[in-house]
């Protein structure tokens, strides 16, 4: 039996663009994927790149029942949540189960008792991990043992969306996009980038803050920001295609979190090895990335020689007043992830050499 005629399912709870990447790589390639989540609002899309979907609710029964009921080869489970991992592992008739860590949650926040130990038995009780960024991994190795690992970063996809670049707006602008918080909403801080945004604007950049989620409730001070300048604007989500093209117009992307008032040294750690998903549709917009409180995000750009690495406030407004924008890549097949799911196929091989 070849590779791509093994069944395959997806699992979570609203799938991320993430998940939308690599179905949709792994779809061109000859792949059959279901998915089973909770809803399909972030990236309704993937719907094109399925075959089956199987929808379930915050019964757990009923994720049950789903694996109970049906037969896959290989479950590739996204976090978060971590649980239909664990219940994954618990009723899928003895098929490989896969757990993608998009999101370290414990390295980013205190678990209770019960969410370590689900924690730890998708680390451990799992046949793979899957990090996305080697800083990660190597986090996650001090802590847990699993029985594969791989690394696969975010990476954009390039043969479905068309890479249309608009010509670039006249004077100094900074984009955004992403999840963005008011200040004080714990365990998420980090997304609070009012103190940036102000900074820019007050330093007279135009700054477009594309929010994935637009809850007004949580966006106060963003609003307030808006009303006060002019070189603030706030939009609602837009589609990511859209999305994509319409970032192509700026000079710049901001990449990276607020630790002003994070303290914990794993949290710390948890922000610095992150690579967000944005750094990968900077890139792919024509906007030259500036990252800030991300390590590896920055010396990612460094290394690559495709965007900057800004140390403090003072060095990100140095950057974006007095620097020039990095010209945008013609060729960026080898961050795309058509190239990079290779790796994925491998590690799929070698799981299912192990279960056999």
């Amino acid at each position: 039996m070849s590779l791509t005629d093994i069944k395959i399912v997806f699992v979570h709870w609203n799938p991320c663009v993430r998940v939308l990447k690599i179905a949709a790589a792994l779809h061109r390639k000859g792949y059959h994927i279901d998915l089973i989540c909770g809803e399909l609002t972030s990236q309704p899309r993937l719907s094109e790149y399925v075959d089956k979907i199987f929808y379930y609710d915050e019964d757990d029964s009923k994720l049950a029942r789903i694996f109970q009921e049906n037969k896959w080869d290989l479950i590739h489970c996204h976090n978060e949540p971590n649980k239909p991992t664990t219940i994954a592992l618990e009723n899928a008739k003895g098929a490989p189960v896969i757990f993608d860590c998009h999101d370290f949650s414990g390295l980013r926040a205190t678990l209770d008792k019960e969410q370590a130990e689900i924690e730890r038995r998708c680390f451990e009780e799992t046949q793979g991990v899957i990090h996305v960024s080697e800083g990660m991994l190597q986090a996650a190795a001090e802590r847990y043992v699993s029985a594969k690992a791989m690394v696969l970063p975010s990476y954009p996809l390039l043969f479905d969306f068309e890479r249309k670049h608009l010509p670039k707006l006249s004077g100094n602008h900074m984009v955004y996009q992403g999840e963005l918080l008011d200040a004080g909403i714990v365990p998420y801080e980090y997304r609070d980038y009012h103190p940036y945004f102000e900074m820019l604007a007050k330093a007279g950049i135009t700054v477009h803050a594309y929010a994935a989620s637009f809850n007004p409730r949580v966006l106060k001070t963003y609003l307030k920001l808006a009303e006060d300048f002019d070189n603030f604007i706030l939009y609602e989500p837009l589609p990511y295609k859209k999305l994509l093209e319409t970032m192509s117009q700026y000079q710049w992307g901001l990449a990276g979190f607020n630790t002003r008032d994070i303290t914990d040294k794993n949290r710390i750690r948890f922000l610095n090895n992150a690579l967000p998903n944005k750094l990968f549709d900077y890139i792919f917009s024509g906007v030259c990335p500036v990252a800030i409180n991300n390590k590896t995000a920055g010396s990612w750009l460094e290394e690559n020689e495709i965007g900057y690495y800004a140390r403090n406030d003072e060095e990100l407004l140095d950057i974006v007043l007095n620097r020039p924008t990095i010209p945008a890549l013609e060729d960026i097949s080898f961050i795309s992830m058509e190239k990079n799911i290779e790796l994925l196929e491998t590690f799929y091989a070698a799981i299912l050499a192990g279960a056999s």
